[in-house]
């Protein structure tokens, strides 16, 4: 796996995160372990100039493709 799948597979995980997110109230997840949640996928996106909403849209290709 070369480091721009493993950085695809990355966003991809850190995607389905956020959207899981959306659901958590219904299964139990309390407001506490939500805002753990995002707090840990804005860590993991710090620094990359990519925002969690860039991850769920998609941009991030966009950002990855202009690197080449």
């Amino acid at each position: 796996m070369t480091n721009r799948e493993t950085l695809l597979k990355i966003l991809k995980n850190l995607k389905n995160l956020s959207w899981s997110t959306m659901d958590a109230p219904y299964h139990g997840v309390s407001a506490e372990q939500e805002s753990a949640i995002y707090f840990s996928i804005n860590k993991a996106l710090e620094g990359t100039g990519i925002t969690e909403q860039d991850v769920i849209n998609g941009d991030y290709l966009e950002l990855i493709n202009k690197e080449d």
